[in-house]
């Protein structure tokens, strides 16, 4: 992960009901994409900490409008 990264293009959740865990996913993936479409060179690193913590962040090693899974 990348600690440099500016707040709004990073987003940390916390999953307590297992029931959310795609809804959650679906709108921090949402918010990273309108902002990845400012710089169209980066895309969506999404980093599994645990079953219920998860970090989207824009990543330049990703390619602009992807997402890919780390496997931490």
């Amino acid at each position: 992960m990348n600690d440099s990264a500016p707040a709004k293009d990073r987003c940390t959740i916390h999953v307590s009901d297992p029931a959310d865990l795609d809804t959650q996913l679906s709108q921090a993936e949402a918010q990273l994409q309108h902002q990845a479409s400012r710089y169209q060179d980066r895309g969506i690193l999404i980093t599994r900490h645990s079953p219920w913590d998860f970090t989207l962040e824009l990543d330049p090693s990703v390619p602009f409008g992807t997402t890919r899974e780390n496997p931490a």
